[in-house]
């Protein structure tokens, strides 16, 4: 009987999307890492497929705190090849309402002053200043968050790809993870590539994030992935400057942003359950899109470029969630992030620092992390959306 293929590692990464490549990169100074990735290519699914903005002021009063956490990294150059990059460029976001939802978004600008003091109401004539293809007769008031940006979000993971391999992690594509079990030496996972022993495992892989906590045994949580169908479509003037463009007007929600070669990228901002899947775009939520970006513009958009779908995935109650995976006293963490969040992982988490993110007294901070902890949970825990007692969870940004 032939032996089978074992590759033997400290830490298992499942999914190479963004959170994957950024918890292989901070834990393989470290430790010994092997990213598993079910698709022949990374950042396949969800990834690749964001309207890529930078928002602070978005999701609530933990990805507030997230996102701000990650402006001097986005404010950074960074080399790349030997040339200073920055991976977000300024774009301002302008969230736009009629009268229906003026005290909505007046109650949101008060407030987010906490966390990013720039953000104002803005009205009449300075509306259609920032953004002149704004219909007057439909929009009448609108939050401005001047500090937003684009992000180059493969250029950032191309950035924590580069480094997790400069640092020895070695990434496996066409490995789908179909079984996982633990033994009294930590975790054995069955991949489609080869077998991978490994004493720490962080499931990052997104979508199919309880698929694979059931594949190694472990409870699900809960997670939603949510269908989001985009489209790009050509502009009628150059859209250059142009802010992201977001309706929270109730019936006509949508949004569109200015793109390269005088397109537009736009899109429902729709939330349609699916089971995680290679997601494709729904031409009914295409043509429902254009008359709700028609009303709220002047633009008359009456055809498209290109249409693609991607899955946003979410917690039960939307918050960031956290699952430890033990063995043998050691854990790793499970992180999931809300649309247009990138998320840091842990670094040196595996040194079982803690850190936590606002002030405690709002019990809205944050703890992720603390693998190889000297403590041991004594049973697979369940979502957390915050600390639970006796746990001592890590940092994150």
């Amino acid at each position: 009987m032939a032996a089978i293929d074992v590759l033997h590692t400290e830490v298992a990464v499942i999914g190479g999307g963004i959170a994957g490549v950024t918890a292989a990169a901070e834990i393989a100074p470290d430790h010994r890492v092997v990213l598993l990735e079910q698709e022949s290519e990374l950042a396949f699914h969800t990834t690749s497929r964001s309207a890529a903005v930078y928002i602070e002021n978005e999701g609530g009063p933990i990805f507030h705190r997230l996102s701000t956490a990650s402006r001097p990294f986005f404010d950074a150059e960074h080399d790349v090849e030997g040339m200073p990059t920055r991976y977000v460029e300024p774009m301002p976001v302008l969230s736009v309402g009629d009268e229906s939802n003026r005290e909505v978004l007046l109650d949101s600008a008060t407030a987010a002053d906490t966390v990013t003091p720039s953000i104002r109401i803005i009205e009449g004539d300075e509306l259609l200043e920032h953004c002149p293809v704004i219909n007057p007769d439909t929009i009448t008031v609108g939050m401005l968050e001047p500090t937003a940006g684009s992000i180059d979000v493969m250029g950032v993971h191309q950035h924590y790809l580069r480094n997790a391999r400069r640092d020895g992690a070695q990434v496996m594509r066409s490995a789908r993870v179909t079984k996982g079990r633990r033994d009294g030496q930590g975790w054995i996972l069955t991949t489609e590539a080869r077998e991978v022993r490994a004493d720490v495992v962080v499931n990052a892989s997104g979508a199919w994030g309880d698929v694979v906590a059931a594949a190694c045994g472990v409870a699900p949580v809960g997670l939603q992935p949510k269908r989001r169908t985009a489209f790009t479509a050509r502009a009628p003037v150059d859209p250059t400057g142009w802010p992201f463009i977001y309706s929270s007007i109730p019936g006509l929600e949508c949004y569109f942003k200015a793109e390269a070669g005088a397109q537009l990228l736009c899109s429902l901002s729709d939330e349609q359950d699916s089971e995680p899947c290679d997601a494709r775009p729904e031409e009914v939520d295409i043509a429902l899109a254009i008359e709700r970006i028609n009303t709220i513009s002047t633009l008359d958009v009456r055809s498209v470029t290109t249409t693609w779908a991607g899955l946003r995935t979410f917690a039960p109650d939307r918050n960031p969630a956290g699952v430890l995976l033990q063995s043998g006293g050691r854990c790793a963490t499970l992180v999931f992030t809300e649309r247009r969040t990138r998320l840091r992982a842990v670094r040196r988490s595996t040194r079982g620092s803690r850190y936590r993110i606002g002030d405690r007294a709002d019990q809205h901070h944050l703890h992720l992390g603390r693998a190889f902890g000297d403590h041991h949970l004594g049973r697979t825990p369940h979502l957390r959306s915050r600390p639970q007692p006796g746990v001592r969870l890590g940092r994150c940004r």
